[in-house]
């Protein structure tokens, strides 16, 4: 976290922001990290967000094995 007290990840999808808040508790950030389950835009509006979005289904959400074992290397991902 480069030395941040506190991080805000904001995430529309609510599918998606829940992963986030399993894997922010699972790597004990739960005091550092606060998950939003919202959008940010240019101006107050509603959108119309899939809520049947499968983080499994998504090939853009998941990481080679490679970058897997780069991110264990540096120490910033823990497997559960």
């Amino acid at each position: 976290m480069n030395g941040a007290s506190t991080v805000v990840a904001v995430e529309p999808l609510p599918n998606l922001a829940e992963c986030v808040k399993r894997n922010v508790m699972l790597n004990g950030l739960s005091d550092k990290v606060k998950v939003l389950n919202a959008a940010i835009g240019y101006s107050a509006s509603k959108i119309r967000v899939p809520c049947r979005y499968s983080v499994r289904d998504s090939r853009a959400s998941r990481l080679s094995r490679q970058q897997r074992q780069a991110m264990r290397g540096a120490g910033s991902l823990r497997s559960a």
